[in-house]
């Protein structure tokens, strides 16, 4: 009943940040050898948080793989507002992407048999024995876990990659990893790479509210604070 009677912030006041280090040198050196699988692969996979399907998508990747088949994976779709998600995957269909909605935190959830339905729908003229796919996005969208529980769910198989709840655990491009045998799918992990320079303070607390950014680069506080603001606007009290 209390909250009926408060008044909740209508703006919120963004911070300066200042300038820091979002591109450390692992991540250098995956947009290297990344660059260097490119060609390599039938088709690209970018991993993105669905609760953010518009920011902090890194531009570098569009550049990149303009000329191959892509598919756009929104992870962690378990944890979205229902219909503001099925507005968003509308707005992407009408700019030309595939989208997939995932939730690999149930490694056997349906949406998994979706992501293999479109791998083999958008490189449908392939003739090579095997399907490469090359799996790129920010750190802690679930690349990893979508790796695993593509094994998991086609051949049976535990964890091919490691997988944590923090940014940072995948800090190499992988070696080929087996995710189905017919059709015969391998996939290249990368690590999360970050854009090199972000301007937008609302874009930067963002991707720190769901996790791409370790929370002392921006401040615990404060990540709090955009989180509480945001789910007051949403009218989420619970």
């Amino acid at each position: 009943e209390l909250i009926l009677f408060m008044k909740m912030r209508v703006k919120f006041s963004f911070p300066v940040m200042k300038d820091k280090n979002w591109y450390p040198g692992h991540m250098a050196k995956g947009m290297r050898l990344t660059i260097n699988k490119i060609q390599r692969c039938n088709c690209v996979i970018e991993v993105h948080d669905a609760r953010i399907p518009f920011s902090g998508r890194n531009p570098k990747f569009k550049l990149l793989i303009e000329h191959k088949p892509k598919l756009l994976v929104l992870n962690k779709s378990d944890l979205c507002d229902p219909q503001r998600i099925k507005e968003s995957v509308n707005r992407l269909i009408t700019k030309g992407e595939h989208v997939v909605l995932t939730n690999c935190k149930t490694q056997f959830h349906s949406s998994i048999k979706q992501v293999m339905k479109n791998i083999t729908d958008i490189v449908k003229h392939h003739q090579e024995m095997m399907i490469k796919v090359l799996i790129i996005g920010m750190p802690n969208v679930g690349k990893s876990s979508l790796i695993n529980a593509l094994r998991r769910h086609f051949i049976g198989k535990g964890k091919g990659t490691l997988v944590g709840s923090v940014p940072g655990i995948t800090r190499n491009v992988t070696s080929y990893i087996k995710v189905s045998s017919s059709p015969a799918v391998y996939v290249i992990d990368t690590p999360g790479i970050m854009i090199p320079s972000i301007k937008n303070s609302e874009v930067l607390l963002k991707l720190a509210a769901v996790g791409t950014l370790k929370d002392h680069l921006v401040g615990e506080t404060v990540i709090a604070d955009y989180i509480l603001f945001c789910l007051n606007q949403q009218h989420n009290y619970k």
